[in-house]
């Protein structure tokens, strides 16, 4: 991840790297929706061992993909080191180390949460246990799509305005379906 990240900021205008975020960040989206499916189906149908050895052979290949197709990112290399930043010096900086922390969050929270929705529906709403892989695979293409619109978004109005709105439409939505739905009896 930080390595794709890190290839589209270096490559892609400002102007235009929200949008390319989105895509980065929407195909993550879209392997764990159908990547999840896949290895549960290769497990059952192959051992527990063949999704380990397809995301092995999966990885052997986007390397040698990106090994052969993306152009060379050594041009850095060539410049001059005026000042060497240590790590000390970099946290010390209040906004890197509030990205951090919010970089942070936001990874702890996903861990968080999605594990424990399926759990979550299955035995607080009743949700049938059949039926949670259109769950995972509706709500992954919605994540999809909303990773290429907080793009566009973040390419008009700014990464920290549009942060600032998605924040408070997830905790709205968290609120409302852990905290109010289902109505306590």
């Amino acid at each position: 991840t930080a390595l794709a990240i890190a290839i589209v900021s270096d490559t892609v205008p400002s102007q235009l790297r929200g949008r390319a975020l989105g895509m980065v960040m929407g195909a993550f989206s879209l392997a764990a929706v159908l990547g999840v499916p896949a290895g549960l189906y290769l497990g059952e149908q192959l051992g527990w061992r063949a999704p380990f050895f397809a995301v092995g052979g999966l990885g052997v290949a986007v390397a040698l993909v990106a090994f052969t197709l993306l152009p060379s990112m050594r041009g850095h290399l060539d410049k001059p080191v005026v000042h060497q930043v240590t790590t000390a010096e970099l946290v010390s900086r209040p906004i890197v180390f509030v990205t951090y922390g919010m970089t942070g969050l936001t990874m702890m929270a996903g861990f968080v949460l999605i594990p424990n929705i399926s759990g979550y529906l299955q035995m607080n709403l009743d949700y049938p246990r059949g039926q949670i892989d259109q769950l995972y695979l509706y709500g992954g293409l919605a994540s999809v799509v909303s990773m290429q619109a907080a793009g566009w978004l973040v390419d008009r109005f700014g990464s920290f305005r549009t942060s600032i709105v998605g924040s408070l439409i997830v905790a709205s939505v968290m609120w409302a379906g852990f905290y109010v739905y289902p109505p306590l009896e």
